[in-house]
């Protein structure tokens, strides 16, 4: 029966490298050897926790990091986009490629596979996102078009406390983002409008309960919020990483 886990045993699990699980699966290897040997009837404390990360480094996977963000895998004999850090559930490896379930976002629950080596055991990941927009006293031109808005980060990485920004983005002057807080989804499938801002700029996120809206990078506007170019890095470097409560968002974005 496996071992189920408190999401803080979970997080100290994903924690251990590579040469402190082998070494845990050794001291548990070793100490059941014991137990056959001399008959003790419980497995010691430190038999269970060891073998509680073993379980999760068998189990718990991410999406590699990739050039443009997205890892194309095969499901059901289709072929299906996940975005870098995405977590899922390692099941099995056969002829080459690993079998797997995701675990967040808009695909959770679907199973699928790829070639091995192509699941990660760790992720970079942060918590606690909030981005706040508010317009700018002038507006900014870059590269001949003219940014508005002012976009800051505030978010956790581990126990440390974290600010990016402020950045320049944009909205329709007729269409703008309504004011209010939303959560912002993991990110969903690659979008292509985004093509030519190499190399993230297909990475988009939708702002839940806005229709069609999304934080995204571009020089061109329908309503979203369109950061600069320039900036999109580091906003992804932040955003694709950060999760929230549930199993679908990163964080709150407020417009001001």
């Amino acid at each position: 029966m496996p071992i189920r886990k408190s999401r803080s045993t979970r997080a100290k699990s994903g924690a251990l490298d590579q040469d402190a699980r082998i070494s845990a699966l050794e001291h548990a290897v070793e100490q059941l050897k014991s137990e056959l040997r001399y008959g003790a009837p419980v497995p010691a404390a430190e038999t269970v926790r060891a073998m509680e990360f073993v379980v999760e480094a068998a189990t718990d996977r991410y999406v590699r990091d990739t050039e443009d963000g997205w890892l194309q895998v095969m499901s059901n004999g289709a072929k299906l986009s996940l975005p870098s850090g995405l977590k899922v559930s390692f099941k099995s490896t056969s002829a080459g490629r690993d079998h797997a379930v995701v675990l967040e976002g808009v695909n959770v629950g679907i199973t699928f596979d790829v070639a091995t080596n192509n699941l990660a055991t760790t992720s970079k990941r942060y918590s606690d996102l909030k981005i706040t927009v508010k317009r700018k006293t002038t507006p900014v031109d870059i590269g001949g078009v003219a940014y508005e808005l002012d976009v800051n980060l505030a978010y956790k990485d581990g126990v440390s406390a974290r600010t990016a920004g402020p950045f320049s983005a944009m909205t329709h002057p007729t269409n703008p983002i309504p004011a209010g807080t939303f959560t912002i989804g993991i990110a969903d499938y690659p979008h292509l409008l985004g093509s030519g801002y190499k190399p993230h700029g297909t990475v988009w996120f939708h702002i839940h309960n806005q229709r069609d809206r999304y934080v995204h990078t571009g020089s061109m506007t329908e309503g979203c919020l369109t950061c600069a170019p320039r900036d999109w890095e580091q906003i992804y470097a932040i955003c694709n990483y950060a999760r929230g409560a549930d199993t679908v968002g990163i964080g709150t974005l407020t417009v001001q």
